[in-house]
């Protein structure tokens, strides 16, 4: 009998113990709990607040626990949105004051939602300035190449040359249009042998065979070998909508290399126009 009730005897120590545990369990399931478990984890923390001073005065040692007690309130901090959104099952946190601490308290969990408002405004201020920080980075660097290196004009005005009259083509099929676009480029970047590609196809779809083909040669004497001229007037043909010149071409290159994967994705482009 008498060792019955020993085991049935709780002391305050006991139940600190037993809070402890209780309240660790809670705080790593907060999420989705429900608004009665949340409620219940605030009053724990009450107790585990009352118990310790109490227990200290008595001279226990809770160096064991102290750890524990440090990492929930820390825990409860970084679970507060968590725990809040919870709570509102139960009325919110506002609710819950009135009803515990009409009088008001210093309990860790009073101002839960003033800690979590200020740490969301904190995560976007550290967000707003990550933001910054990469525009400010990124325009620096971007300054910096400009500058250290820098971009040929002539390469510029090519590409933007090159750029409309590809539009002429795909929204008019203005090819005579396109081939003042494609000259101009050319002698922006004369040494480039894409640019005379296409001087060349538009050139033969204007009714212009001779400049056409005086076009390719320079092209392909540009071009650093017959694999890559054929491959590259395929891109152009394509470019600008023409699919079977675009298709012979690349049997031409794979004739040259059968395992070329830059031609066989090209084909792949001719296979899906058609």
């Amino acid at each position: 009998m008498a060792q019955i009730m020993r085991a049935e005897q709780v002391t305050p120590a006991d139940e600190l113990r037993h809070l402890l545990a209780v309240v660790e369990k809670r705080l790593a399931n907060a999420r989705g709990s429900g608004g009665e478990s949340a409620r219940a984890l605030l009053m724990e923390l009450d107790r585990i607040a009352t118990l310790w001073p109490e227990l200290e005065a008595h001279g226990m040692d809770l160096r064991p626990e102290a750890g524990r007690w440090a990492t929930i309130q820390q825990t409860i901090l970084h679970k507060a949105h968590q725990v809040l959104a919870e709570l509102k099952g139960v009325g919110g946190i506002e609710n819950l004051r009135r009803v515990t601490h009409p009088q008001g308290t210093d309990a860790a969990w009073w101002n839960l939602d003033a800690y979590a408002r200020e740490r969301s405004r904190h995560n976007a201020r550290r967000a707003t300035l990550a933001v910054v920080a990469v525009i400010v980075v990124g325009v620096g660097l971007y300054f910096l190449l400009r500058f250290l290196f820098p971009v040929d004009p002539g390469v510029q005005e090519s590409v933007r040359r090159v750029a409309a009259g590809e539009q002429r083509v795909s929204q008019g099929g203005d090819f005579a249009a396109a081939l003042a676009e494609f000259e101009a480029a050319a002698q922006a970047t004369p040494n480039d042998p894409d640019v005379w590609l296409r001087v060349g196809v538009a050139r033969g779809q204007v009714g212009n065979t001779a400049g056409a083909q005086e076009a390719f040669d320079h092209a392909r004497a540009l071009s650093s070998s017959d694999l890559h001229f054929y491959r590259a007037r395929a891109a152009a043909y394509l470019a600008l909508g023409l699919v079977d010149p675009a298709d012979a071409d690349l049997q031409a290159a794979l004739k040259l290399k059968a395992d070329d994967a830059q031609s066989w994705y090209l084909l792949a482009n001719v296979l899906e126009a058609r």
